[in-house]
């Protein structure tokens, strides 16, 4: 059985309630404090370092195979790949492509990375500021004005739906943002990013649906999840002037 250990500080009651197998990603800082306890106590470790879609499917069957279940991840991952298609065939009749800008982090401003970009292109997008299948980084907001996205959606690493909401309040301070396309057109999204566009399993092609809907409202309906996962940020009226 698996247990992903996610960003949890106490590692020794988390590992007494099951420790056959332990799945981790090195890049959550929060996981070294505690990594020789888990070395120590766990009968398998699998280091998972997804950076794209496929990868993400790939970590689904590499750790069904640690705890044979072989079987149930070839039918999850027949039914994922069953929607990740749908979506990607409505998406690719679309009208027009928008400009689309993912922000894993608002201040200081850092890109989507990772999957993020291949995410919005599925979707019927295009995110020219993300960085394909490698991290994150810090960038330039010159370089989002110059960019002048039709979308942006908040993907913030760590945050729930709230306190994403919470980083609209200084988005909307940024210099030139009343300018912005999306701005302009109520498209600034806040999203559950921690529980979803920053988890590599199979809440990935929820994602991929949500980002579709807000992206394409007219062909993609919202998709039916058990908690409300993004929410329009209006920034016109709390805006910094440009």
């Amino acid at each position: 059985m698996d247990w992903n250990w996610n960003c949890s500080n106490d590692s020794n009651r988390t590992l007494s309630l099951h420790r056959d197998c332990v799945t981790f990603a090195p890049s959550q800082q929060v996981w070294w404090r505690g990594r020789f306890a888990i070395f120590r106590l766990a009968s398998a470790v699998l280091n998972l370092e997804p950076h794209s879609l496929t990868d993400i499917l790939d970590n689904i069957r590499s750790v069904a195979t640690a705890i044979q279940r072989e079987h149930a991840a070839d039918v999850l991952i027949e039914k994922l790949n069953a929607r990740i298609e749908s979506v990607r065939k409505r998406a690719a009749i679309v009208a027009s492509r928008p400009r689309v800008f993912c922000m894993e982090w608002v201040d200081p401003p850092y890109c989507g990375g990772h999957w993020m970009k291949e995410l919005v292109e599925l979707a019927g997008g295009h995110d020219d500021l993300a960085n394909d299948a490698s991290p994150s980084y810090r960038i330039e907001w010159q370089q989002v004005i110059q960019y002048a996205p039709e979308i942006i959606v908040l993907t913030c690493c760590g945050y729930d739906l709230e306190r994403c909401k919470r980083e609209g309040e200084i988005l909307a301070t940024f210099p030139g943002i009343l300018d912005l396309p999306a701005v302009q057109q109520n498209r600034v999204f806040a999203t559950a990013g921690s529980g979803y566009f920053s988890r590599p399993g199979p809440r990935i092609v929820d994602s991929l649906e949500i980002l579709a809907h807000l992206i394409h409202p007219e062909k993609f309906p919202p998709p039916a999840l058990p908690e409300e996962v993004f929410s329009t940020l209006t920034l016109l009226h709390t805006g910094a002037e440009a």
